[in-house]
């Protein structure tokens, strides 16, 4: 089953408009969202990102996609977060520059402020 990555209109639907409901990080939820890093057939690296509900097996077409790091991340007032623990069903972890890759794909999405230089 093949199950494509969010569109910008759906990931503003599943974070809000603020980007997130982020409050106090000891009592309120941090809406998450899961993601795939993955290398595509020309080799550059790309975030698919989708719905915490679908499995990170079930969003990876591997006949032409290479996954590379998956886990789970959600953007907040102070940013976005890589949270801890990865996927259980691809049998990988997060990888440190996790946070650039997605960063890049939401700041193409027109999602995310672009970087200063």
């Amino acid at each position: 089953m093949k199950i494509p990555a969010l569109t910008p209109e759906q990931i503003r639907s599943v974070l809000g408009d603020n980007g997130g409901e982020h409050q106090s990080a000891a009592t309120a939820p941090v809406k998450r969202l899961k993601y795939v890093i993955v290398r595509n057939f020309v080799g550059l690296k790309m975030a698919l990102i989708f719905h915490e509900s679908i499995p990170h097996n079930a969003a990876v077409d591997q006949s032409w996609l290479a996954p590379l790091s998956a886990g789970f991340f959600s953007l907040t007032d102070h940013g976005l977060i890589v949270w801890p623990g990865g996927s259980d069903t691809l049998g990988l972890e997060p990888k440190p520059d996790d946070w650039m890759v997605i960063q890049d794909t939401l700041i193409l999405m027109g999602l995310f402020p672009k970087r200063s230089k």
